[in-house]
This record gives structure tokens, C-alpha cells and sequence, in this order.
């Protein structure tokens, strides 16, 4: 393959892998000249690298395969996948050698995602194959969605390698694992019991959706500098260590998104194209109100044709949070309820010390600040999130989101007192609401 220096060559490439700060010297060096590309499909014999299970090097073999890179489709140790079911191609230095890990998801009932790790013959032929692979998916993004090239390069890019490293840890599947090789993309957590396994041992999610292998809640452990993950099927318990300042900064900028975008192209261009330049971390709830535009006639339709009479239903909901908690001491339950809060009130401030609460995107879901009904609706949500998913970093994002909103309601005096509160309290309020009965009222 020729390299060639030629400036008009990475406007008519523009799918081509740019260089990350990050990235080893070796693939800065390789990967910021520019090369010519010979046509799709194009066929490379090189080297697939594979496990026997065993973290012993000389234990790790080389197999050699053919890797066919066609417009539709990528064949490689004699499967075919189609291109869109290519998560990501990105290259990585093992040994002072340039290889190309690539993610291949799977409709397997064994397992979600399938990771090849190929060492081609040399740099250049790195270069061509990982481009050639992002040229396909370019191709296929355009033509799936329908969009312009910059937001389908954003598509392309969405989903790359986020953490790559061997994490001390434990996992409930896996009671004898004590290191495993840890992966981390904007989809899922991956542990492997060595780096060039195809296979992960452990799989958990970061979507909304629920599901067995779907992370519910993430909790710092402070005495211990631990972070624990859990899922219906799952606990992993990731212990302080060298990695761990990198790992945590990962999992605080990640948080969970709609299961669907990461289905097809199509669903992914419609998800970064709706907000332009706001990432969309955990939307307020099933409403969806980013897609509604802050158009209010649709939101009144929504939420049933509720009235817009600001002062009144404002003052029945700050009444509804400020008197809950005395409603609820006028009852039999109100010692177990009491004894609950306790519980939830301590996983809430472990939370807040972990530094791990999501960003909220309220601002981009077309809130109105004087419209009772979206305060209400924010408090369904929240109370949903406390309630009932128990997800109580996500109810600390929401609410931390409402208070930035409604702090600019000019038809409610008493609504900016009540949001001078910090947000356990408010959280609190919610919790005791829930119990007395008065998020029923209408």
C-alpha cells in the first residue's frame, strides 16, 4: 500500500481514524499521514490472536486468517457479519506492535458482542484495513440514515473504546477471578479473563431499559475506595488500585442511554442529530420530552388537557412535598417509613461523596419553568426513579436538572424557596410524598 503526503487526500477521506491524545506514539505516527486505499472488497491474510485460556504469554497463539472488507458485509476467520453489526474498529500497541481490536455484536443466546484482536503484517497494512473497515460503516450510515457526513463520522466515532485495562476485582459469576481484563465502551462493561479472549465471561450493560445483565445501581464503597455494580444476575465489586482514577472517571462520564440506538445506525444518527451539541444522558423518563421540542400545546396533550393555572397547582405541590412528611407521622407505618429513609438517605450520601451522579439534560427537553404540569411530570419521574427503580443517582441527577429549570419560574415564589433546598432534602420530600398519597392527586 503507497502512503502518500497530499492535503486534498483527508477531505476525500474523511472516515479515515484521527489520532486521540491518548493513542500510543506508534499510532499517531502511522495513522496521522496520508495513505491511498486500494478498493472494497479488499482481502489481508493476517494474524488472529487468540486465548487458551490462560493469562500465561506464551500460552497466546497466532492464528493466520483471511479478513475480506466488502461494502456490506466483513469476513473474518471465516464469518460473515454485516457492517452495521460492527461496533467499533480502533488500533491498539500490545508489545511495542500495532494490532486492531474489533467489535462484532452478535444475535448469540450465549453471548452479546465479540471481540477479534488481528495483527496485520505491518503498520500500513493496519492503517488499510482499519480505515477500509471505517470507509464501509461511513458508507452504510449514509446510506441507512440519511444524514450528513459530519454527523454520520459522529455516529461512526460514538461508540468507541472507552477503558482498556486489568482491574483487581470480584464477580458474582465468577468466584475464583480475581484480575480480569476490563472494557468499557459507551454500551456495556466487558470482563474478560485475559485481553485477547473473543468472548467476555461477564457482560453489564449501561442501558435504560431493564434486564438481567443491565447495571441498576452504581455504589462507592468510602471506607474501602471500592465501587460496587449491580444487576439482577450480577455483582462486581472493583477494588482501589492503579487503574482505578481512570476507571471511575469513565464510569462518572457514562451513563445509561435507550437500548435501541445501539440497534442500527438509523436509531444512533436520530439520537445524536436531536440535540446538537448536548449529550443526552438519562432522559426525564418515558415522556420523552426532548423530542416534543418544548412546544407546550403537544406536552398539555401528553399529560391528559391538564389546566395552565400556574399559582394554584404550584401551591398544591409545594404543599403536597412541605406537609408529606407530617401527613406521614400521623400513621401506624410511619416508624418502618421513617427506618427506610434512613437506609435510602445513607446509599444517597454515598453517592454524592463518590462523585459518580450523572449529568442531567433537562435543559434540553423543552421544559417550561411556568408550566405547573412539567413540574409535575418532573416530580412523576423523579418519584418513579426514586420509587421504583431505586436508581437514586439518577434521581439526584434529575433533581439537581429540575432545580436549574424551575429556578426561572416567575409565577411562584414559594417554588424558589422550596428549590433552595439542597437535594437530599428534596429527595426526602419525594420519598414522604410517595407514602402519603399526594403524588396521586390530580
Amino acid at each position: 500500500m503507497a502512503s502518500v503526503d497530499i492535503g486534498e487526500q483527508e477531505k476525500e477521506c474523511p472516515w479515515q481514524y484521527m489520532s486521540q491524545s491518548s493513542d500510543h506514539p506508534l499510532i499517531k505516527d502511522l495513522f496521522d499521514r496520508h495513505h491511498e486505499y486500494p478498493d472494497t472488497p479488499a482481502k489481508f491474510t493476517v494474524g488472529l490472536v487468540l486465548s487458551v485460556g490462560s493469562k500465561v504469554p506464551s500460552d497466546f497463539t497466532t492464528e493466520p486468517v483471511e479478513i475480506e472488507i466488502g461494502i456490506q458485509e466483513l469476513t473474518l476467520s471465516g464469518k460473515s457479519v454485516r457492517i452495521d453489526c460492527v461496533r467499533y474498529a480502533v488500533p491498539h500497541v500490545i508489545d511495542n506492535t500495532l494490532s486492531l481490536l474489533i467489535s462484532v455484536r452478535t444475535s448469540s443466546e450465549n453471548s452479546y458482542s465479540v471481540f477479534y484482536t488481528v495483527k496485520p503484517v505491518d503498520g500500513y497494512e493496519a492503517v488499510s484495513i482499519l480505515n477500509l473497515i471505517r470507509k464501509s460503516m461511513f458508507s452504510k450510515i449514509l446510506q441507512d440514515a440519511h444524514c450528513d457526513s459530519e454527523l454520520a463520522i459522529k455516529a461512526m466515532n460514538f461508540n468507541r473504546l472507552l477503558f482498556s485495562e486489568n482491574l483487581e476485582c470480584s464477580v458474582t459469576p465468577q468466584p475464583d477471578g480475581k484480575e480480569f481484563y476490563v472494557r468499557i465502551d459507551q454500551e456495556c462493561m466487558c470482563f474478560y479473563h485475559n485481553q485477547f479472549e473473543s468472548v467476555p465471561c461477564v457482560e453489564l450493560f449501561f442501558w435504560k431499559e431493564r434486564g438481567s445483565n443491565v447495571i441498576e445501581r452504581v455504589m462507592m464503597i468510602n471506607d474501602t475506595g471500592e465501587i460496587r455494580f449491580e444487576s439482577e444476575n450480577t455483582t462486581v465489586l472493583v477494588k482501589d488500585q492503579r487503574n482505578i482514577d481512570k476507571f471511575k472517571s469513565v464510569i462518572a462520564s457514562n451513563s445509561s442511554k435507550s437500548k435501541e440506538i445501539f440497534q442500527d445506525y438509523s436509531s444512533l444518527v436520530r439520537f445524536l442529530g436531536g440535540q446538537p451539541g448536548i449529550q443526552k444522558i438519562d432522559l426525564p423518563g418515558p415522556s420523552r420530552l426532548n423530542e416534543l421540542q418544548g412546544k407546550r400545546e403537544d406536552i398539555s396533550n401528553q399529560y391528559g388537557q391538564r389546566r395552565y393555572i400556574s399559582g394554584n397547582e404550584f401551591e398544591e405541590m409545594i404543599d403536597s412535598m412541605m406537609s408529606a412528611e407530617d401527613k406521614c407521622r400521623n400513621t401506624d407505618l410511619y416508624e418502618s417509613i421513617s427506618l427506610q429513609w434512613i437506609v435510602i438517605q445513607d446509599e444517597i450520601i454515598e453517592i454524592l461523596n463518590s462523585g459518580l451522579v450523572p449529568p442531567c439534560d433537562f435543559l434540553s427537553g423543552g421544559l417550561d419553568p411556568d408550566d405547573p404540569t412539567h413540574f409535575r411530570k418532573c416530580l412523576e419521574d423523579l418519584e418513579e426513579k426514586m420509587m421504583k427503580d431505586q436508581r437514586y443517582d439518577i434521581a439526584l441527577s434529575h433533581v439537581q436538572g429540575m432545580k436549574q429549570i424551575f429556578a426561572a419560574c416567575t409565577s411562584s415564589k414559594r417554588l424558589h424557596l422550596l428549590l433552595k433546598n439542597n437535594d437530599l432534602d428534596l429527595l426526602k420530600m419525594v420519598y414522604f410524598r410517595s407514602w402519603s398519597g399526594s403524588s396521586m392527586d390530580t
